[in-house]
């Protein structure tokens, strides 16, 4: 038997705007998905550690912690792959958000066996749960909607909020309460994005090809990779899997050179333990700021974005890119800031960086789930996890074990020219897509 809340039939939501009130059951359930796996993170390494619970040595739980990260982010494309031609998006969230709440319960009983087996439906349920919802997100809307991207601002804004509130709610709550209520918080916080998405699941009205079967070995070979709407203009459209590539890359470059001057700079701001802020220590104040930075603006580019117009997508990329040049350029001259000016200088930094983050990381989002066939939809998103995930773990493993200097001023100077490059030849890049922008 199929349950439903009244409120959410299709005809009372279509009577209510459908997209923008599936964007927000959508939005809700993301943002308890994160606050489930940040709050877990913040703590996991404590729990290892406690001599109550794992009792590992810090190094062993350290090299742990960053292998489970690394699996977490590869297995994205195989568990996208296995949508893709197995369960398709809404079961795919569904399963992924079971798992998770299976994993989180068993973390909670503290048991090593039980333990591994909680990381390994962690690792398979959050591939899942992010490759499908990111797709949801983008079939919410038509290919050439505008207001697709405000849809993607505000899907990111949830994952801020989630990650934020989980670091912060259960990071507190398991020094006073413990780390097993911590986890018990997690498991809550899925349990309730499962039943929100099973009871909502089937009044979203979703674009472009209806949900399909899985396909034969010999139809995925001899199909095309791209399915071209009535929409969009199909002039040059085989060329759309190539931006569709140069997009992976720039965002595995932004996120690889927000790594790079992220551990230059870091090591500084940890120093200063005498700056203080309002009474608090600084580097306190700094971690709360940059994890708020990107909120406010959030929140304005949803909705400018979904009552106006933003313009282009690949134009946003492109002043992302010379932002965090910017930034980079500024973060090299650190060392030459005095104590008295560093606050103001760290904060006016990372608020360029948050801007360049909002501006690239939403946009790729959405433009992926543009450019994307839906039948290979959870692939392409897969891979759009997986290059940045991987590139930004080879760079901590270069500076930790071959103790590599931070190239920070090159990297911006990438970071510069590809800037100016996407600006430049945002029209041309327009055409290959297909006419999508």
């Amino acid at each position: 038997m199929n349950f439903q809340f009244s409120f959410f039939t299709p005809n009372k939501m279509a009577q209510k705007n459908n997209t923008a009130i599936s964007l927000s059951i959508l939005a809700i359930i993301e943002l308890l998905e994160r606050l489930g796996y940040y709050g877990a993170r913040s703590i996991i390494v404590l729990f290892a550690v406690n001599s109550e619970h794992l009792a590992l040595d810090d190094g062993d739980a350290l090299s742990y912690y960053g292998t489970i990260s690394l699996l977490i982010g590869v297995m994205a494309l195989p568990m996208g792959v296995l949508s893709d031609f197995v369960f398709k998006q809404k079961a795919g969230v569904l399963l992924g958000s079971v798992l998770l709440f299976f994993g989180y319960l068993l973390l909670m009983s503290a048991n090593l066996f039980l333990i591994g087996i909680a990381m390994l439906l962690i690792i398979l349920g959050t591939g899942l749960f992010r490759t499908n919802m990111m797709v949801l997100i983008g079939r919410l809307f038509p290919k050439t909607d505008k207001k697709r991207d405000a849809g993607f601002f505000a899907f990111y804004l949830a994952i801020n909020i989630g990650a934020f509130l989980g670091a912060l709610i259960i990071g507190f709550s398991s020094e006073e309460k413990g780390y097993i209520f911590g986890f018990g918080v997690c498991a809550a916080a899925l349990f309730l994005a499962t039943i929100l998405f099973y009871f909502t699941k089937d009044t979203f009205i979703l674009r472009e090809l209806g949900e399909q079967p899985p396909l034969k070995y010999t139809e995925v070979v001899d199909s095309p990779i791209f399915h071209i709407p009535k929409d969009v203009n199909p002039q040059n459209h085989n060329n759309r899997l190539l931006v569709l590539l140069l997009l992976v890359f720039v965002s595995a470059l932004f996120w690889g050179i927000y790594e790079i001057v992220g551990n230059y700079y870091y090591p500084i701001l940890y120093a200063k333990e005498n700056l203080t802020l309002f009474g608090v220590s600084f580097t306190i104040a700094f971690q709360l700021f940059s994890g708020l930075v990107t909120l406010p603006l959030l929140i304005v580019m949803t909705l400018v974005g979904y009552f106006g117009n933003l313009g282009s997508s690949l134009g946003k990329v492109g002043i992302g890119l010379l932002l965090l040049s910017a930034f980079g350029l500024m973060v090299g001259q650190i060392g030459n800031i005095g104590d008295d000016s560093l606050i103001a200088y760290s904060f006016g930094a990372f608020a360029l960086v948050g801007i360049a983050e909002v501006l690239v990381s939403p946009i790729i989002m959405s433009y992926v789930t543009r450019l994307s066939d839906v039948r290979y939809a959870s692939t392409m998103v897969g891979l759009l996890i997986v290059i940045p995930s991987l590139v930004t773990k080879f760079i901590g493993f270069l500076e930790t074990n071959f103790e590599v200097e931070a190239p920070v001023y090159s990297v911006s100077l990438i970071a510069l020219i590809i800037g100016i490059l996407f600006l430049v030849f945002r029209k041309q890049l327009k055409v290959e897509a297909g006419g999508l922008d």
